[in-house]
């Protein structure tokens, strides 16, 4: 049997058209609230995030938002907008987000990275983070919304929280990694595929 969604976004483009029949009674009084269960539940399943991935949307919108919860952004905005408000909102947030595209931004000139944190152990001892392959800036384009990207083999991993400027994730940078602010090439955008969120 053909399955009839292909990514997380067409199955929310078709919730948004009939939200009673995907989220029930409970739509009528707390939209936002069965929203955010439904999306829980998609998480457990199988189907692709489309790109950019929708799994990346909620790091992104605590961002792209001012002063909007890192931690909590759904209960924010249900507290800051309302349960109805908040549901048209998340939609245009999303729309915004899906016309992103992840986007090189800037490069170091040097690469020597020294990590200046560590991790801990099971037994509680520090030990030294691995070193990634290569690291740059990125960004969402065109939203300002930026992200020091660490690559480890064939996975890029975007540090969290992201920043509002690029020189917001060169200081980033320079915290984690030791790469002086004048160590920094800024590229043309050229897109960057992404392997791993």
């Amino acid at each position: 049997m053909r399955q009839k969604f292909n990514t997380v976004y067409e199955i929310l483009d078709e919730l948004r058209e009939r939200p009673a029949m995907f989220l029930g009674n409970n739509y009528i009084h707390s939209p936002l609230t069965a929203l955010q269960a439904f999306i829980c539940g998609l998480s457990f399943s199988n189907i692709d995030g489309g790109e950019p991935s929708f799994w990346g949307f909620n790091r992104w919108v605590t961002s792209y938002v001012n002063n909007m919860s890192k931690s909590l952004p759904w209960e924010w905005l249900a507290e800051e907008r309302g349960e109805q408000q908040g549901f048209q909102d998340f939609f245009s947030y999303l729309e915004k987000y899906h016309t992103c595209q992840i986007v090189q931004v800037a490069t170091p000139t040097t690469h020597n990275l020294v990590p200046r944190f560590r991790y801990l152990d099971s037994d509680l001892s520090e030990i030294a983070p691995p070193i990634p392959n290569s690291i740059h800036i990125g960004q969402f384009a065109p939203s300002e919304v930026f992200f020091l990207a660490e690559t480890y083999g064939h996975n890029m991993e975007k540090d969290f929280p992201y920043h509002t400027t690029i020189e917001d994730a060169i200081a980033s940078a320079q915290l984690r990694w030791s790469i002086p602010e004048t160590k920094w090439n800024i590229t043309q955008n050229s897109q960057v595929s992404e392997i791993s969120s």
